[in-house]
């Protein structure tokens, strides 16, 4: 979504993935992701639960360098994190820093309310434009209108009709790729030595 707005690349990645459930409980009959909820054991102390190892990145936190479509001074900086145990404390946002004013759109999709903030009027949440709400079927789930979306983003762009910029298999592998360069990360740097 970053790089769809910045029209940009990614020209440097750094960060972790955690691994913040180390076993987990072993849940059999979910054929259909979306009704995963349905599964969920109703007591993780439940002496009958199978568990087992879980080798899965729960949480991850990562600052990213894009060179932006526009010419800047420097690159643009990106920082996204997650933590998929721990409900937030603030919803899930994307808020993008302008040099004048910023703007904060809510939901892990953005799919929620818009906010801007400029320095004459601080936070003001303001209204999504009409083209944008057109554009969109009438869903009201968010994961499914998302889906539907990408569905009808990827036939359009199979058939060469107008779309608004379906990500291409080569962009998936990019950032597959980036995935990896964060999960094999060896960037810290100790500090447990120093002394003052």
């Amino acid at each position: 979504m970053v790089l769809h707005v910045l029209g940009g690349e990614v020209t440097a990645v750094f960060g972790n993935t955690r691994n913040d459930m180390p076993s987990a409980p072993v849940v059999a009959g979910v054929h259909h992701f979306r009704e995963r909820h349905n599964f969920i054991p109703e007591s993780a102390d439940d002496p009958d639960l199978e568990w087992a190892e879980a080798d899965a990145e729960w949480s991850y936190t990562v600052l990213a360098k894009i060179a932006a479509e526009q010419p800047t001074a420097q690159p643009v900086t990106a920082l996204f994190q997650h933590s998929g145990l721990q409900p937030r404390f603030y919803p899930d946002h994307i808020i993008f820093y302008g040099s004048e004013a910023a703007i904060m759109i809510e939901g892990h999709y953005g799919h929620g309310p818009l906010h801007l903030h400029t320095q004459a009027d601080g936070w003001q949440e303001i209204p999504l434009p009409p083209h944008i709400i057109a554009a969109q079927p009438d869903i009201a789930d968010d994961t499914q209108r998302n889906w539907t979306i990408l569905a009808q983003e990827f036939v359009a762009d199979i058939q060469g009709e107008a779309n608004s910029g379906y990500q291409t298999f080569e962009e998936g592998w990019l950032y597959q790729e980036i995935i990896e360069a964060v999960r094999q990360s060896e960037q810290w740097v100790e500090t447990s030595s120093w002394q003052c």
